[in-house]
């Protein structure tokens, strides 16, 4: 697979993305300066009018996992659909253990106070609506932050999540599934 780069012109406009060996040839000839190592970003050094900009989609896809989130960058050209840019983000999995760890600290600190009342549901962000658990938050989040910065220098017309449905009757009732069960609702 062809790796590709992304480019900006002199005013920060997002253009489509161009092949890396195009993207070298044109840092050696002066045309473009390097932005970002990676994802290899590029800025060439003048402006492109508006009607020479290529038009056509690019669509973000995001395969949400536990341990492993996958993305990927695909343009619709009119001929033929090419992936732009592939990448895995491996959340953090001690979110759980250090907050069990803060937990801790904060009960041994409160119990070793003399004349302090026992707290308990005293945080405001629990009680609030729509409160997220601190592991999943973080989650969300590191996937927002990846989607926003390809969204610096590429234009993402769509996003696209994959979601996954699991039939969670058929696990619990200790039936035997075969592989492609497991996601048939």
């Amino acid at each position: 697979m062809p790796l590709f780069a992304f480019v900006l012109d002199s005013g920060d406009k997002k253009l489509s993305p161009t092949p890396e060996p195009k993207a070298w040839y044109l840092m050696r000839k002066k045309k473009a300066v390097l932005v970002n190592l990676i994802p290899l970003t590029i800025k060439l050094t003048k402006s492109i009018p508006d009607k020479d900009i290529d038009s056509s989609n690019i669509v973000l896809g995001i395969d949400d996992g536990s341990k492993f989130t996958g993305i990927a960058l695909v343009q619709e050209c009119k001929t033929k659909t090419k992936p732009v840019f592939k990448g895995t983000i491996e959340l953090r999995q001690d979110v759980k253990h250090l907050m069990d760890v803060r937990r801790g600290y904060r009960c041994y600190k409160r119990h070793h106070k003399r004349y302090i009342k026992e707290r308990w549901g005293n945080r405001a962000s629990m009680k609030r609506e729509g409160h997220i658990a601190p592991s999943i938050k973080q989650k969300k989040d590191s996937t927002l932050r990846v989607v926003k910065s390809l969204n610096k220098v590429c234009r993402i017309n769509k996003i696209m999540l994959e979601d996954v449905l699991i039939d969670i009757r058929a696990l619990t009732e200790d039936k035997k599934l075969y592989k492609w069960q497991y996601q048939k609702s």
